[in-house]
């Protein structure tokens, strides 16, 4: 197992999974909290989707939302 790692720098907003209501209050803080604001997204899987991408094998963002393009 992988030793934590300690963040030194301050965060506005920390965002725990990358699922659905993860990316949505991504997106609520990247409308409402002021550009400079640091957010942290925290997640086990190295891609979006929460459950869909280990629960189901043919389940895939085949067309993501253009706010998803960074995740490709």
């Amino acid at each position: 197992m992988d030793e934590p790692t300690e963040y030194a720098e301050p965060y506005d907003l920390v965002i725990i999974g990358a699922g659905i209501a993860g990316l949505n209050a991504l997106h609520a803080a990247s409308v409402y909290l002021p550009t400079s604001a640091r957010i942290l997204l925290i997640d086990e899987k190295d891609a979006p989707g929460g459950m869909w991408t280990m629960a189901y094998e043919y389940v895939r963002l085949h067309q993501p939302h253009p706010f998803l393009r960074w995740a490709q």
